[in-house]
């Protein structure tokens, strides 16, 4: 791999574990969310994060798709 692909690979993955600690906090805002207005809230808070999160990783895998492949070995 090049050095100039080695901070993007690095941010992906970066970007990559803040979604799988999104999912796991949804997770359990999910379970309170049905009688806590707050937790509604979060929930709500938690899901735009997430979806912007995703947006970055497909827009730096559409410009770039080799780094899926470079992902995938991990």
């Amino acid at each position: 791999m090049s050095e100039t692909k080695k901070p993007i690979l690095l941010q992906l993955k970066r970007l990559q574990e803040q979604h799988r600690k999104l999912e796991r906090e949804l997770e359990h805002y999910g379970l309170y969310s049905a009688y806590s207005p707050s937790a509604q809230l979060k929930e709500r808070e938690l899901k735009k994060v997430k979806l912007k999160n995703k947006e970055m990783i497909t827009t730096i895998l559409s410009s770039q798709p080799e780094l899926a492949n470079e992902m995938a070995k991990d």
